[in-house]
């Protein structure tokens, strides 16, 4: 009797490769045994994939897949999550996951398309004490808990004592400013005596997230910066001094005229508001959000800082826009534009509002039947902040589902839009 033999080994090494592309000497009918079952695995997780073939490798002590398919996107995932989620399964062996060590940057993602499973009923409130509320509020999403903190990065500064007393300090610094004079006569010292390697003080300037934390932590010692409001109306001006912005100017009062005509703007205008600015908060702005366009925004370039930036978000005045770009270019500023959010900005700016630090900007809603005199209002600019119309909802505050957190944030703050828009 005749044993039928598969012809792709026939074709091995002639039109065909070995779809396992490895050898050892030890525990070789185990690891064989795991690729078949590896392969397996693979082809049904990627079912919808278009899969053909899948091959390994196995150089050193790593393992790698080397998959054939019609439909990659499936395989890759949004932003590489699908592959970061199967590396991750069979570096624990395979089948699912119970546990996984994971940024915070995931939480949103995964949270959104059921990868994590909602700790809110096993991550009591008092247990949740016992940590920085900061690294609980990372692992929070839609108002449910998805994570458990392991650890918290904090920044530190260590310094060498030796050099601080040879220098006549008797403490580290406390401040930027003191770190500055201190790093600086260190060095020069250190210098001076024949120690050309050593600098005052080393950091994290690479462009990656230390970076960022160290941009974070000196904002946040400053105060988070100054922010000057520019309004059209006493009413919005009211509004910003409530919501705790102390230097604000009226526009409209002010009388600003930044266009002699419909073809020329006037320098001079620009330099009135860029000194109002100056009288109110002593220094010209770093960020400057342009909003209404065209009637605004030579203005906005020229009195952002210098390497500031301008951050255009809208053109309610016209998007055709004109600018010296002299004041652009010779100051190194950068004009960046903005519309919406990636995802995770997007989740960061619904964490501030359900922090309380920030507010919804909704001052009246009208029902659908009143449609016609919700847009007469914004197209009259006579409203403050945002406008909303009832569409299939019959009455306002349906919407509300956690009213503990609602009373906690304050209904004066949440409803400060409201009241001034009444």
């Amino acid at each position: 009797m005749g044993q039928k033999v598969h012809p792709y080994g026939f074709r091995l090494g002639v039109n065909k490769p070995w779809r396992s592309r490895w050898f050892s000497e030890r525990d070789y009918d185990k690891l064989l045994v795991e690729d078949v079952k590896l392969k397996s695995e693979l082809r049904e997780k990627l079912k919808a994939a278009g899969v053909s073939s899948v091959e390994i490798e196995r150089p050193g002590n790593k393992l790698r897949f080397l998959i054939r398919t019609a439909r990659p996107g499936i395989v890759i995932g949004r932003k590489g999550a699908e592959i970061e989620k199967l590396k991750t399964e069979f570096q624990v062996g395979g089948g699912g996951i119970d546990v996984i060590l994971g940024d915070i940057i995931w939480v949103a993602e995964f949270a959104a398309n059921d990868w994590l499973s909602d700790l809110s009923g096993r991550f009591s409130a008092e247990q949740r004490s016992a940590f920085v509320d900061g690294t609980v509020r990372s692992f929070t999403y839609g108002g449910q808990i998805y994570g458990v903190p392991r650890f918290l990065d904090a920044g530190m500064l260590f310094y060498r004592k030796d050099l601080l007393e040879e220098s006549g300090f008797s403490e580290p610094p406390k401040t930027w400013e003191e770190l500055t004079a201190m790093a600086t006569k260190i060095q020069a010292g250190e210098r001076a005596a024949g120690n050309s390697n050593l600098w005052g003080f080393v950091w994290q300037g690479n462009a990656y997230e230390g970076l960022t934390c160290y941009a974070l932590e000196w904002t946040y010692s400053y105060g988070g910066g100054t922010p000057v409001g520019v309004v059209s109306s006493p009413e919005k001006a009211a509004l910003l001094h409530d919501l705790g912005v102390e230097a604000v100017i009226d526009r409209k009062a002010a009388n600003y005229r930044f266009w002699k005509d419909e073809h020329t703007q006037d320098e001079a205008e620009w330099r009135r508001l860029g000194k109002d600015i100056r009288a109110l908060v002593g220094d010209d702005p770093d960020i400057v959000f342009e909003h209404p366009g065209r009637q605004t925004m030579g203005a906005s370039v020229f009195v952002c800082k210098r390497a500031g930036t301008i951050v255009t978000c809208a053109a309610t005045s016209g998007y055709m826009i004109e600018y010296d770009n002299r004041h652009l270019w010779m100051k190194l500023k950068t004009i960046k534009g903005s519309h919406f959010a990636n995802y995770r900005e997007a989740w960061d700016a619904n964490q501030l509002i359900c922090d309380g630090k920030v507010q919804p900007p909704l001052s009246v809603v009208y029902p659908l039947a009143e449609v016609g005199e919700a847009t007469y209002q914004v197209h009259h600019n006579l409203h403050e902040g945002k406008i909303g119309v009832l569409c299939l909802a019959p009455e306002q505050g349906l919407g509300i589902d956690n009213p503990e957190r609602r009373a906690a944030i304050g209904e004066d703050k949440i409803t400060s839009f409201r009241r001034h828009g009444a």
